[in-house]
């Protein structure tokens, strides 16, 4: 550093530039697979006003889906906007107090729904959105979703989301020391569903899940495969 630049002009600088470089985007890429079939997951997190932008696309045979994320510091939702191509849906959601807006096109077909729920977060990435969550010193929280297949598609669910000890896990080949965190619907309906998500012990980086996306589904495997 110019020895002839004043100490708090040289600080300034200095944090400016340490902010600037904490701006830049990510992009993580997964790859998602099913009974041999496979889809890529492909995120973009950017900055936006006090919390980020998120994008997904995944693609597959047969399958192009699009979200955008509005949300706060610790991601949790404020608006959702999910485009599928194959059945011509295109809905936008936002929160409001208590209340989660929903309207759009779902299956050819004009939808307009309101979702009242509690304080607990919104969590509509569903993975990414819970890295905070394994870095706090929390056990347990519960919060609630919008499904977009199945018997849950444009319905909202409350979810709980418990950790469950360290362990190595492989992820694209690779030994990684991971913290896992058991996800499900919530009372009853845990039955139906939970999966298991792992993120890496070092700095809660999303990396891996394992379940069934049904009570009757095969297993499905979500990796990171490549994050710059």
């Amino acid at each position: 550093m110019n020895r002839n630049v004043p100490f708090p002009v040289a600080a300034g600088l200095l944090l400016m530039l340490v902010g600037f470089i904490g701006l830049t985007a990510e992009n993580l890429d997964y790859r998602e697979t099913t009974s041999g079939r496979s889809e890529s997951h492909c995120y973009r997190i950017e900055p936006f006003g006090s919390g980020f932008l998120v994008t997904l696309q995944r693609r597959g045979v047969g399958v192009a889906l699009d979200d955008e994320f509005e949300t706060d510091a610790e991601f949790s939702t404020r608006r959702w906007r999910f485009h599928d191509a194959s059945d011509n849906t295109h809905v936008e959601a936002f929160r409001e107090g208590d209340v989660i807006h929903l309207s759009g096109v779902h299956d050819n077909n004009a939808i307009r729904r309101e979702f009242h729920i509690d304080r607990s977060p919104w969590k509509q990435i569903f993975a990414l959105d819970f890295e905070s969550f394994i870095r706090s010193p929390e056990k347990e929280f519960s919060f609630w979703s919008i499904g977009t297949s199945g018997a849950g598609d444009m319905k909202i669910a409350r979810f709980s989301a418990r950790k469950k000890g360290a362990r190595q896990v492989m992820v694209n080949g690779l030994p990684v020391d991971a913290v896992g965190l058991r996800l499900s619907l919530t009372g009853l309906l845990s039955l139906f569903w939970h999966g298991d998500y792992w993120f890496r012990k070092s700095d809660g980086r999303y990396l891996l899940y394992e379940g069934r996306n049904g009570f009757i589904a095969a297993v499905t495997r979500k990796e990171l495969v490549a994050e710059d």
